[in-house]
């Protein structure tokens, strides 16, 4: 553990507790024992919905009350545990950026209370019930990255341990399905492959930001190991997506942030390999392995259909067109929950978290969530004309690669594990950054760049590394 030791205690923020009800100021070390209080149960809230997200090898969903299993109870327990941490943290927390974060975090508090709201009428209240709960808890917790983040030391702590909590992820699932791995199958025990995958390319993308925003002491600890281990994942778990999207961000970020030798070296190894293609019959049936991991068994057909994926999309739009402005209720799809698709009667989401959503909630939650997630990571869009807002651009650009993904999956939408906990907890970083002053005009939006550097802003800078 001597990564986490090499982090500096948190910085102090307004997090204190009166007696009556009220918040009073507290003096500096006892600030200090608050608010490292705050920072350590949120942390083991991260940690706790994340290892939660395992799951056992063939084990369906429960789609009633009846039907729960002892995973499910466990998985229970731990959001109400989540519930009672980070109801702790937001009621003692007494910032002057509350106010700011409350306004921004409301429009997904409107989303979050209309799938809560639409048990009333869908066909599978449990399941409904189950995940707008699920998403409440999401919700406290961006609410509570977004007061707790703010010095450069708690960024830092944060960010180390989702890294490890995603490598911790990667080891276990890896181990569990080794089986499957050296079988050359695709592990399907434990955990979806492409939640998996998202897993490992969440954290890979949040190492890979933190090293070369900041250059912090435990990125250069773990660099080998993290690279490793969260491409491994990657690797393993077969998910078109993630293995074509996850290469394309880093590669984007490393031509941003002009580091040209990594840029040069990938092309390099891409010039090497096609000079040598002609020549080598090792090199030759590279290429055919490749097409063979892609196609990771399926036909022309079923690569042409995106793995059935076109299927489902066409009976979600029917199902929308069902109930355009309500929906069916969160999570369901169809009047009755259950439908025919892949051969069989079966209960299944649109693997798409655009269509999850507006046959789900109509469109009337649709809205809610543009209006929400438009409002949280507006602070982070202002923030694109400042280079030395590393932390607004590091949430942007993954949850650009978030909403990228959930082009053919339900990305952030659950079920709870690592990289969904990783995703809100960036919302609300988002959310809780300092404002840009506009000035009113026709090039407002401009103007807030050239104007940026006069607002008063924390030091979050690369200046304090270890």
């Amino acid at each position: 553990m001597a990564v986490l030791s090499s982090l500096s205690p948190v910085a102090p923020l307004a997090y204190a507790s009166g007696s009556a009800g009220t918040s009073e100021p507290l003096p500096q070390d006892s600030r200090k024992a608050s608010n490292r209080t705050a920072v350590n149960l949120f942390l083991a809230v991260c940690w706790m919905l994340s290892l939660t997200g395992l799951s056992a090898p063939g084990r369906s969903a429960p789609l009633t009350l009846g039907s729960l299993d002892p995973i499910a109870i466990a998985k229970l327990i731990t959001r109400l545990v989540a519930f009672a941490f980070l109801g702790h943290v937001l009621m003692h927390a007494n910032d002057n950026r509350t106010t700011s974060l409350l306004r921004r975090l409301t429009p997904l508090a409107l989303f979050t209370a209309w799938a809560a709201v639409s048990v009333f009428w869908s066909p599978m209240p449990t399941v409904t019930f189950g995940h707008a709960s699920e998403l409440v808890v999401m919700l406290m917790l961006a609410g509570a990255a977004g007061l707790l983040t703010l010095d450069e030391e708690v960024y830092s702590r944060i960010f180390c341990h989702l890294t490890l909590i995603a490598m911790t992820m990667s080891v276990v699932l890896i181990a569990l399905n080794f089986r499957d791995i050296i079988a050359g199958e695709r592990p399907m025990g434990y955990m979806q492959p492409n939640d998996m995958a998202k897993t490992g390319g969440a954290g890979l993308i949040l190492f890979a930001c933190c090293h070369l925003f900041w250059k912090w002491k435990w990125t250069r600890t773990l660099f080998w190991p993290a690279s490793i281990v969260l491409s491994a994942l990657i690797f393993v778990a077969r998910s078109r997506t993630a293995s074509i999207l996850t290469p394309l961000v880093i590669l984007v970020l490393c031509l941003c942030f002009r580091r040209v030798k990594t840029v040069v070296a990938i092309c390099l190894c891409i010039g090497l390999f096609a000079l040598f293609l002609p020549y080598s019959q090792a090199v030759q049936h590279v290429p055919d392995s490749v097409m063979s991991y892609m196609a990771r068994g399926q036909s022309t057909d079923e690569l042409a259909g995106l793995s059935g994926r076109t299927e489902m999309w066409s009976i979600a739009w029917e199902s929308f067109l069902d109930a355009p402005f309500f929906g069916h209720g969160y999570y369901i799809m169809t009047r009755t929950g259950m439908f025919q698709v892949w051969g069989k009667l079966q209960f299944q989401t649109a693997h798409n978290a655009y269509l999850h959503v507006v046959t789900g909630l109509g469109l009337l939650g649709t809205c809610f969530l543009i209006w929400g997630l438009g409002a949280l990571i507006r602070p982070s869009v202002v923030a694109m004309r400042d280079r030395s807002r590393k932390v607004e651009l590091l949430a942007l650009l993954m949850i650009a690669w978030y909403c990228a993904m959930g082009m053919f999956e339900l990305a952030w939408f659950g079920p709870v594990d690592t990289a969904v906990v990783i995703f809100f907890v960036l919302l609300g970083v988002s959310a809780g950054r300092p404002a840009v002053a506009e000035k009113p005009g026709r090039n407002s939006w401009l103007a807030a760049g050239s104007s940026w550097l006069a607002y008063p802003l924390p030091a979050i800078g690369c200046e304090q590394r270890e």
